[in-house]
């Protein structure tokens, strides 16, 4: 019986051969609906999922709630959080699943009854700038599942790399998840499935533009890519779409929109499943306690993209007196005035 449930649930996952399969569902509306890509994106808490090394990238304070559907029982859920220190930042991620009751069957064919599988895992993250251009950070992880009639846990370590030189709208990340213990059920052992990933994002366009391609090497199936764009209006409404080649059901096709109302973001995305499974709603909320200093660069990107270049410079300086250290508003600060001085020199 726990058999049929494994591959029940292995359809969700997308899974291979490796146990805890619900470590490969993704925890973000965000990169779900790019596709699935999460390695090299900007810092924010949710990223973390994917690379360790957005913890050093988030500023202040940010919690991210998010919830995914499937198969019409199955649920996700996972809650995170940032607490920016002064050169470092601390995370925990809580990730939890749930089959919802899965009709079994015996060896014949006939059914046994209903079963279920529940699952949760809880990561401590740290990471930090180092020097100007790098940052790196780590997870540490607990994982348990439970079966019918069985359970297991097993400790992980995620590490990872996001680099950025200068003034360079390319951003690289890499990382590696899920190196762990293995975990017995029943006297057999299962290995988590640890993950090698690496990636490239690349900004423009006033930073309304973001797009990034990635590439996955899992330790129990072929090696796949995944990428995705997303485009910002004014920096309130987001429009995402994305491919994940991956994918054992559906076409691989996802999208997405997200939403930004001062501090508050909410994303939406939905991932093609194929006829047999349907399709994954996946829901985010975040919160960012950033501040003033976070407020203000948040508005200078959206005057930038309306072209008022002048107002976004002086925003961008306001958030850097606020947080000297913020160099996402730096860069941000750098093409602001570029861009002003084209145009006064067009005119």
């Amino acid at each position: 019986m726990a058999l049929i449930l494994l591959v029940s649930v292995d359809c969700f996952a997308g899974a291979g051969k490796d146990g805890f399969p619900f470590l490969t569902l993704g925890a973000g509306a965000r990169q779900e609906a790019m596709g699935g890509s999460g390695v090299s994106l900007p810092g924010e808490v949710n990223g973390a999922y994917w690379n360790p090394a957005a913890w050093g990238a988030v500023r202040g304070k940010e919690m991210s709630l998010y919830y995914a559907s499937q198969m019409d029982t199955a649920r996700l859920g996972a809650l995170s959080y940032a607490q920016g220190l002064e050169r470092s930042t601390l995370g925990l991620q809580i990730l939890t699943f749930d089959s919802g009751d899965i009709q079994g069957y015996d060896s014949s064919g006939g059914k046994t009854g209903t079963l279920a599988v529940k699952d949760s895992m809880v990561a401590l993250g740290y990471g930090r700038p180092w020097g100007e251009d790098l940052t790196w950070g780590v997870n540490v992880k607990h994982v348990q599942e439970t079966l019918p009639g069985a359970s297991a846990s097993a400790n992980a370590l995620d590490a990872g790399l996001l680099y950025q030189k200068g003034d360079w709208p390319i951003r690289f990340g890499a990382a590696l998840r899920n190196e762990g213990t293995q975990a017995t059920f029943e006297n057999e052992k299962t290995s988590l499935p640890r993950s090698v990933d690496f990636g490239a994002s690349y900004q423009a366009l006033a930073q309304s533009l973001l797009a990034t391609v990635e590439g996955h090497e899992p330790s129990d199936g072929a090696r796949y890519w995944t990428g995705g764009v997303e485009w910002w209006v004014y920096n309130t409404l987001a429009f995402r779409a994305g491919y994940d080649s991956g994918t054992d059901a559906g076409n691989g096709l996802t999208m997405g929109i997200g939403v930004k109302m001062k501090d508050f973001r909410i994303d939406y995305a939905y991932t093609n499943q194929g006829d047999s499974f349907g399709g994954a709603q996946r829901v985010g909320v975040s919160y960012r306690f950033g501040g003033a200093g976070d407020r203000a660069y948040q508005q200078g990107l959206a005057l930038m993209q309306k072209g008022d270049y002048a107002a976004a410079v002086l925003k961008f300086k306001e958030a850097l007196d606020a947080d000297p250290g913020n160099r996402a508003a730096m860069r941000a600060l750098k093409e602001a005035a570029q861009k002003l001085r084209k145009e006064r020199a067009a005119s």
